[in-house]
Parts: structure tokens; C-alpha cells; sequence
């Protein structure tokens, strides 16, 4: 058992119908390599919910709730996560360049060591100066080598989990 409630299904318009059910609840739901990008989840609760390998690319998490979410491989590039709750998140290689991490709470050195990548990335004082401490490679452009290698094994998003990121706004 994977610990995830309930599996999306494959359909863009399902997974709309789940976001703006009035509540943005897609607690426990598996988003594993889903193409989000861009994609306004501010204030969504996406607790426990599985989005390894996502592309959540320039996605507005701001006040989301990603309690226990799984992030492994997660490409957050400028994603903006203000004020987000990252508590028991797993946060293993998720790729965070650019992103707005400031008033996230739950995160950490130890989780924020995990992380693939926090370049050009805001954060709290406290933490930057820790992370300038302790891993300040994780400050460093990982370089475009990286950049295209960042998922771990997926290659491309299959088209059933491609979402139509107009039905988001």
C-alpha cells in the first residue's frame, strides 16, 4: 500500500472538477509526473498527495497545504510556494531554482538538505543562512545539464496525465 487515498483519474476535466470543487481538495491523490505547470493551487489542500516527478514549473502553491505530500523529483522551478506547509514533506532531489519558499512552515536543514536544488531561491533568513553554512552547493546553478535530467524515471509526461492548464483560471 502506497499511503495515497485515492488515484485522479486520467481525464484534465476531472482533475478540474477536483480543484474547484470549492474546497481545492486533492488530498492524497496521485499526481505522480503530472504536467502542471503554471497551474494557480494557491490555498489547495494537496496533503499526503503524491506529486513526485511533477511538473509544477512556475505553479502558484501559495498557502497550499503539502502536509506529508511526496515531492521526490518534483521540478518547482520558480514555483511560489508563500506561506505553504510543508510539514513531513519528502523533499528528496526536488529541483526548487527561483522558487518563493518565504513563510513556508515544516521546512528545515535536514529536509532542505534533501533537496536537489535551491538556487536563486527565497527563503527565510534563518534557513539561507543555514543553508549557506551547511550546503551551499544547493545555492549553486545546478547548469543546464542538470536541468534536463532532473525527473527521475520518467522521460515524458504520457498524454493522459498532460493537464489543460486553461481550464485553471
Amino acid at each position: 500500500m502506497n499511503g495515497f487515498k485515492r488515484k485522479l483519474p486520467p481525464e484534465s476535466e476531472s482533475l478540474s472538477k477536483l480543484i474547484y470543487n470549492g474546497r481545492k481538495d486533492l488530498s492524497g491523490v496521485d499526481l505522480r509526473g503530472y504536467d502542471l505547470k503554471s497551474v494557480d493551487l494557491s490555498g489547495a489542500n494537496l496533503s499526503n498527495a503524491n506529486l513526485e516527478s511533477a511538473d509544477l514549473r512556475s505553479a502558484i502553491l501559495d498557502g497550499a497545504d503539502l502536509t506529508g505530500a511526496n515531492l521526490k523529483y518534483a521540478y518547482l522551478k520558480h514555483t511560489k510556494l508563500k506561506n505553504a506547509k510543508l510539514t513531513n514533506a519528502s523533499l528528496k532531489g526536488a529541483y526548487f531554482q527561483g522558487a518563493d519558499l518565504s513563510g513556508v512552515s515544516g521546512l528545515n536543514l535536514d529536509n532542505l538538505r534533501e533537496t536537489a536544488s535551491l538556487h536563486n531561491s527565497v527563503l527565510d533568513s534563518v534557513l539561507m543562512d543555514g543553508v549557506k553554512e551547511y550546503f551551499p552547493a544547493k545555492l549553486k546553478d545546478p547548469g543546464f545539464q542538470w536541468q534536463a535530467t532532473y525527473y527521475s524515471e520518467q522521460k515524458e509526461t504520457p498524454k493522459d496525465q498532460r493537464v489543460n492548464r486553461k481550464n485553471f483560471r
